[in-house]
């Protein structure tokens, strides 16, 4: 099982095995579990505070009926974990790009055909992912494999990358990229 999988309560076929609803980006549902040890394992928190991030972004992520705020995310993980306002607004940030752009790839993974194309939008985004956007552009757009041994490489050139984040689509905290299907002119 691969990470994003473990991630979205997926197995090896790509069955749920939790009650996850990765729909629409406004619609996700979070496996609360395995989210607490994804940030166990990339912050410096405790198994409390990992727990209560993790069900915020759950709350906030699976409320199908309104529009998700990274300001009430924020506030939340900062009064639920008793963090301070930047921590939190890091992992928030950080967190939510993950596990948008994790389903927006699963989406795309499952409707595309292997020769689909994509490119990285970046929009007042960190050099790592603007550089992987110029090279992108280079090639008038690739795969999806290769656009995230792109992203790879390019989080591994940097100090602040975050190369070991990448099976999570994160290159660099509060990343802002997004990653489209494009067609070729």
């Amino acid at each position: 099982m691969g990470l994003i999988d473990k991630i979205l309560g997926r197995d090896d076929d790509g069955e749920k095995t939790t009650d996850t609803d990765t729909g629409s980006n406004n619609n996700q549902r979070v496996s609360v579990p395995q989210r607490t040890e994804t940030l166990l394992e990339h912050y410096d928190i405790t198994e409390k505070q990992a727990k209560a991030i993790a069900e915020a972004l759950e709350t906030h992520l699976s409320d199908r009926h309104s529009g998700v705020s990274l300001d009430t995310i924020i506030e939340d993980i900062e009064s639920d974990a008793g963090l301070d306002r930047d921590i939190a607004s890091t992992i928030a940030r950080t967190e939510y790009a993950s596990i948008t752009t994790s389903d927006r790839i699963r989406q795309y993974r499952d409707q595309g055909r292997d020769d689909d194309v994509y490119k990285i939008i970046v929009n007042d985004c960190h050099e790592i992912c603007m550089g992987a956007r110029d090279e992108i552009e280079e090639h008038d757009g690739v795969l999806i494999d290769d656009l995230e041994a792109i992203l790879r490489k390019h989080a591994e050139s940097h100090p602040d990358g975050t190369p070991e984040r990448m099976d999570h689509w994160v290159p660099h905290e509060k990343c802002k990229a997004t990653i489209t299907r494009h067609v070729p002119m």
